[in-house]
Formats: structure tokens, sequence, C-alpha cells
């Protein structure tokens, strides 16, 4: 499903996510977002989706990566909008606060 090669994408999206919530379905959308956006959808799915988790990547020091998972959004919770560490240790995800390095 290409939303780029529609003529209205924000329409189609929008009938798109409606058919879904009438199915009752509890469901995942992934969308990319070029690399240094601030942006988080390009289509306004951060508008119409009921939650957004943000995964990005970070640098931590000169050699390595971590990925941070946040919750920007969940409608009807209340919940922590902060940014949590996220890690994988062979068999299971998990996460964890962020633990920054003193410079």
């Amino acid at each position: 499903y290409a939303l780029s090669d529609l003529k209205t994408p924000r329409r189609e999206m929008f009938h798109f996510l409606g058919s879904l919530k009438e199915l009752g379905l509890t469901t995942f959308l992934i969308a990319e977002t070029p690399f240094g956006s601030n942006r988080l959808a390009q289509w306004g799915e951060d508008f119409l989706a009921d939650g957004i988790l943000h995964l990005r990547q970070v640098e931590v020091g000169e050699t390595e990566v971590q990925l941070r998972l946040r919750c920007v959004k969940m409608r009807w919770m209340n919940h922590d909008k902060n940014a949590l560490a996220l890690h994988h240790d062979g068999e299971k995800f998990f996460v964890s606060h962020v633990i920054s390095k003193k410079k």
C-alpha cells in the first residue's frame, strides 16, 4: 500500500483507517521519516492515529547507537512521554530509563 502513488493520500489514509476501526481491529501501521526530519508522518497519519510510538536511533558516544522508544500519543491514556531505551537480550525486547553518560 503505497500512499505516494495516490492523488489524495491523506483522504485515502482517513478512509483506510476508518475501515480498520469499523472492523474492530487493533492495527499497527509503520511509517518512515526521512533522516533528520522532525515530522512524525508525511500524510497525516499522526493526526488520524489513536496512538504513536516513535522509534529512533540515538548516537551515544563516538561508536555506540541506542534505540529509543517514546510514546508520543495515546488517546484516552495518561502516559509517560519521555523516551525509553529499547533493548533486546537475544530472546525478548525490554525498555529501561535512559541513563546519559556524563561528558
